[in-house]
């Protein structure tokens, strides 16, 4: 049993009942026909205090998130703002009440504010445990998103270096065929040209662009079909 955590229960349970007596007291006190009814607006008003309490932590919690919207902020301020405008008033029957039962505004303040103390201690190992939680979930969304980042360039880094290899590759197979390089640059931006129009682009003869093309099939750098030239080194720039 963890002990720390429910003494906070404890002291709530301990100084709300001073407090509800005495609120009962004096509401007999004031009442045309005293009840044992009455006892149940003297506990709900100590019940609602501490729930208000209780609320309050939590909201604070939720407006303090670095990572929320100024929208958001907004919002749990004005919830923040509810519940305090619920508390006090429930807290200063309290005092009320504990001032005229003891006869000492200190004596009537002692035991609602050390109630609300309890409900405020109750409250914030579970705020701040849910805020180190959130937290955590934020640094490890935070690396996740630079891992992701990471990747991304790495990948890109990746796809440079392979274009650069084969863009290399190209060049150095161009600088390999020579004179028939025209020849396979003029087909590898248009596989479908007959040899007479690559003939008359390049002012050379179909006989020489002929024996270009049987040099660069004998090569390895294109592929004769039915349609034209298939380009099959350094197709890609």
């Amino acid at each position: 049993m963890n002990i720390k955590r429910h003494l906070p229960i404890a002291g709530i349970v301990a100084f709300s009942l001073c407090s509800t007596t005495s609120i009962y007291h004096l509401l007999a006190s004031h009442a045309l026909n005293p009840s044992p009814v009455l006892w149940l607006p003297a506990v709900l008003v100590e019940l609602v205090t501490a729930w208000a309490v209780y609320q309050i932590v939590e909201q604070a919690r939720q407006v303090t998130k670095s990572n929320i919207s100024k929208q958001d902020k907004r919002f749990y301020s004005g919830i923040l703002g509810a519940f305090g405008a619920v508390a006090l008033p429930m807290l200063g029957t309290s005092v009320w009440a504990n001032a005229v039962e003891f006869q000492s505004i200190i004596l009537g303040a002692l035991f609602p504010i050390a109630s609300v103390a309890c409900a405020v201690g109750a409250a914030l190992p579970d705020a701040t445990q849910k805020y180190s939680q959130a937290k955590a979930n934020e640094r490890q969304s935070n690396a996740k998103e630079r891992e992701e980042r990471a990747k991304e360039r790495q990948a890109k880094a990746k796809e440079s270096q392979e274009q650069a290899n084969r863009e290399q590759a190209r060049r150095q197979m161009l600088a390999n065929l020579g004179k028939s390089a025209p020849v396979y640059e003029l087909y590898r931006a248009d596989p479908g040209l007959t040899q007479a129009d690559a003939a008359q682009k390049l002012s050379l003869s179909r006989q020489a662009v002929g024996y270009h093309l049987d040099k660069l099939e004998a090569a390895g750098a294109i592929r004769r079909n039915g349609e034209g030239v298939e380009i099959v080194q350094g197709g890609e720039s």
